[in-house]
């Protein structure tokens, strides 16, 4: 995969996207995608990506090299382009080449997706609220429980 010129112009164009405000249209292509093709939900992988570049677009989440970032972007790139390897109309075997990219990018950034769900689980945790404690009223006074 690593060679392949097809992925590779993937890649490219995916470097450009990320640059562009057109990428949060992409992301949204994906995750309405992954809702109609049956095998493609069953890569948990892919809404963790969108997740990831989402929160790396809007500048929450940059603890990320450049090449590992192209790399997920050309993943999701590549599965809502039509024509790939395998045309998507060929539906019973058009997906097959979109999971095996999938696959590639997953053991390629498994280490970054690591380093990204521990950081959203550490700023899901930070960013909940705090529980607000029952408060009485004596003598017109609001008094903690």
């Amino acid at each position: 995969m690593r060679n392949n010129i097809r992925f590779k112009t993937f890649q490219e164009n995916a470097n450009r996207l990320l640059q562009s405000r057109r990428f949060g249209q992409i992301l949204t292509q994906t995750e309405s995608l992954l809702k109609t093709i049956p095998g493609l939900r069953k890569l948990t992988v892919i809404p963790e990506y969108i997740s990831l570049l989402r929160d790396y677009l809007r500048g929450a989440y940059t603890d990320i090299g450049k090449v590992q970032l192209v790399l997920i972007a050309a993943g999701l790139l590549y599965i809502v382009t039509p024509a790939d390897l395998i045309p998507d109309f060929h539906f019973a075997i058009g997906f097959l080449d979109d999971i095996a990219v999938m696959e590639y990018v997953a053991l390629a950034t498994r280490g970054e997706l690591k380093k990204y769900k521990a950081w959203r689980k550490l700023h899901s945790m930070a960013e909940e609220p705090e529980e607000e404690k029952p408060l009485i009223v004596i003598e017109g006074e609001a008094v903690e429980l």
